[in-house]
């Protein structure tokens, strides 16, 4: 009976063992353990889509339903719950502009840190334009940024020769604000890096030349953004009236009081003369 008692014996700590795995969890979440000083769960709030850390993302520690505590991520995106006892937790994660995420059957084992890394997605209700930025659809007026940014570049000329315009000054607006500067190289370039998705105004100034201004410049992230600018010479020279125009003869006729007598060798010397 001994071998039968065995078998017994296995397969009631195989059913046990089973009996206390956690709840599935999302298959976005990554958990891992370490050993540790004190029981502890540490863990990581990123956007699935461009894999960077949210932070200051609020996060709800419970255990069977009852609150345990509650934390929110820093800067880096990170949380930590310390000195907790060993079980099995749930974890709610909430941030402005996501879909919240719930992570259920967390097993926390004594003296070890429990490592876990969550991804939240945008929640696309609140998507209202394609110009990089989500907007409540209903109420508020707080706008969730994406966390990429793009860059817009050109190439300002002369419209008349085409020649580049050197050192010319490009200044980038949205809503009327002046977000930031530029000038052109020597090959009439400038550049704008690291600006926010969204629709703006550029203006360009140089010497000898009027402004111009154009409107409405949408710049969308992931793309390579291009404005050329031609600057115009209005000067119309139909406009300048002239007022007078004329030339001074190089002999006088008129006038008697000067003179100068020649001698017949002052003549042969002249260029051109015979007697030369």
């Amino acid at each position: 009976m001994r071998p039968l008692y065995t078998i017994l014996s296995i397969l009631l700590l195989v059913n046990f063992g089973t009996a206390q795995q956690p709840n599935p969890t999302h298959i976005s979440t990554l958990i891992t353990y370490q050993n540790a000083e004190e029981t502890t769960i540490v863990g990581t709030v990123v956007d699935t889509e461009y894999s960077e850390n949210l932070p200051f993302a609020t996060v709800i520690l419970s255990k069977d339903s009852g609150f345990i505590a509650g934390t929110s991520t820093d800067i880096d995106g990170l949380f930590t719950f310390k000195n907790i006892e060993a079980g099995m937790y749930d974890l709610d994660i909430t941030y402005v502009g996501y879909s919240p995420r719930k992570v259920t059957g967390l097993v926390v084992k004594n003296e070890q840190s429990t490592t876990v890394k969550v991804t939240m997605n945008v929640d696309a209700s609140l998507i209202t334009s394609n110009d990089g930025y989500y907007k409540p659809a209903i109420g508020g007026e707080l706008t969730v940024k994406r966390v990429n940014t793009t860059a817009l570049t050109g190439k300002v000329i002369e419209e008349e020769t085409g020649d580049p315009v050197i050192y010319g000054s490009v200044a980038l607006y949205k809503n009327d604000v002046l977000i930031t500067g530029a000038e052109t190289d020597f090959d009439g370039i400038y550049s704008f890096s690291n600006i926010e998705p969204g629709t703006y105004d550029v203006e360009v100034s140089y010497v000898g030349f009027p402004s111009k201004r154009i409107t409405g410049m949408i710049v969308i992230a992931g793309k390579s953004n291009n404005l050329n600018v031609a600057m115009t010479n209005d000067i119309n020279l139909r406009n300048i009236e002239i007022m007078s125009c004329g030339r001074v003869p190089m002999i006088q006729h008129d006038d008697f009081n000067k003179g100068r007598t020649f001698s017949s060798s002052d003549i042969r010397r002249f260029a051109g003369s015979t007697n030369n």
